[in-house]
């Protein structure tokens, strides 16, 4: 167990294959309050393997007694408990990581319940749109869950978040996705989940889906620049039959669009507004994932 011979045991003090800090909690063990020598042990301590790996064991030892009473020795055995403790320490890392994933997404959804509130003229439409909005992230949410939380990919983050406003009839519009397999890591996915359905439920509404005309949701993926980093550079594109005029108002979406999300991605944005509909490009910066 800890790769010594019994020929280079025997003979040996516990100190010397006890971990240096763990020495204390040893010989405190051995004593009770009174500093007389306890009967009967039960701790857990590392232990310095022959090769220099630590190996953690839990102790039970016993002590026995000469004809005389006297203390004479302990009958110890260990247990090595290695799992458990990687057991414990992966438990503790993910609980850890759960808290703080929780606390983004309370973060996060207060942000959007605030931001929401802002602007919504009555409680119907704030309610109407604050869960929208938190249908989009918990899509998001979704796909993050099936990949373990590490990333997301891009194309099923638009088909999850696009999906509820595809036109059941091809008269009502159109909307066309082609993007590349880029992966996002858990709060840029997030982030670009909203930033979409804001595109979306506007053209919805106001735009060239609500008018019968169509959406091109492309990107590309761009050289890497002086920092070494990819560029994704996204464009939404609507192609209204009537004309489309420029909303006199910014409200949630303007900033999530213009602010948000290219802070989020270390990059910016820019706004069109042509005759036949909005024209939104992205350039962000693709962490490595």
């Amino acid at each position: 167990m800890l790769g010594y011979s019994r020929e280079e045991l025997v003979g040996r003090n516990f100190n010397e294959i006890t971990h240096p800090d763990d020495l204390a909690l040893s010989r405190s063990a051995l004593f009770d309050e009174k500093g007389e020598p306890n009967s009967r042990l039960q701790f857990e301590k590392r232990y310095l393997r022959k090769d220099g790996a630590i190996m953690w064991g839990l102790v039970n030892s016993k002590l026995y007694f000469d004809g005389a009473g006297q203390p004479k020795s302990y009958m110890t055995v260990i247990i090595n408990i290695d799992d458990r403790k990687r057991d414990e320490t992966t438990k503790a890392l993910l609980t850890r990581e759960l808290a703080h994933r929780v606390r983004n997404t309370v973060q996060l959804t207060s942000s959007l319940a605030r931001q929401t509130a802002a602007t919504a003229r009555t409680v119907k439409d704030y309610d109407l749109k604050f869960h929208r909005r938190l249908a989009a992230l918990s899509a998001a949410q979704d796909i993050l869950f099936d990949r373990n939380w590490m990333s997301a990919p891009l194309s099923r983050i638009a088909q999850a978040i696009i999906k509820p406003f595809l036109p059941e009839d091809r008269r009502q519009g159109e909307l066309i996705v082609n993007l590349p397999d880029v992966e996002l890591p858990t709060q840029q996915a997030q982030t670009i989940a909203i930033a979409l359905h804001e595109l979306a439920s506007n053209s919805s509404k106001y735009g060239a889906l609500a008018n019968g005309g169509s959406v091109n949701v492309v990107a590309s993926l761009q050289p890497p620049g002086d920092d070494g980093a990819k560029v994704l550079h996204l464009k939404w594109e609507e192609r209204s039959p009537l004309p489309i005029r420029k909303p006199r108002r910014s409200g949630f979406g303007t900033r999530m669009l213009m602010s948000a999300m290219p802070e989020q991605f270390d990059g910016h944005a820019k706004a069109t507004w042509r005759r036949d509909g909005l024209l939104y490009e992205a350039w962000l910066k693709l962490p490595d994932v």
